[in-house]
């Protein structure tokens, strides 16, 4: 490397690291993670950091026709709780229930309301860490 191209790396490293510390601090800060991915015959001056969430996806995925602003970037919705149905995750709280109600339908509901919300917002792309109720997962197929 030359002196020109360390420095522009040792600058790049830098901002990097301070992209991974958290703008508001508590007790439980955690820094976050940088990634270095080398790409084949690409000039050291062509080098670049990006602040965000990196997402790997088997190849496959990517010819699928994600809906893509005017710009031609994607949004994202990304969910870090189960999106199953499931009330085992709903934290803390009471919930009522009145006689003749199906909480797993009202629960469904809820969940299609978000999908609806989701398209209606122009979001090309979910994610959840964990798991997505089926009939959501179809519907966001369907009508995305």
């Amino acid at each position: 490397l030359s002196r020109k191209e360390a420095d522009h790396i040792s600058i790049l490293v830098l901002r990097a690291f301070l992209f991974t510390i958290p703008q508001n601090v508590d007790s439980s800060a955690v820094l976050g993670k940088c990634h270095y991915i080398p790409i084949k015959n690409k000039r050291v001056m062509d080098s670049t950091v990006y602040p965000g969430l990196l997402i790997e996806m088997p190849d496959v995925h990517l010819t699928l026709p994600f809906k893509r602003t005017a710009s031609g970037q994607i949004k994202v919705a990304l969910f870090d709780m189960s999106m199953s149905g499931d009330l085992s995750h709903t934290g803390e709280g009471a919930i009522v229930i009145h006689h003749g109600i199906s909480l797993e339908a009202e629960v469904l509901d809820q969940l299609l309301s978000l999908g609806r919300e989701v398209i209606t917002d122009g979001v090309g792309l979910v994610i959840c860490q964990k798991v997505i109720h089926p009939t959501l997962k179809q519907y966001l197929k369907e009508n995305n």
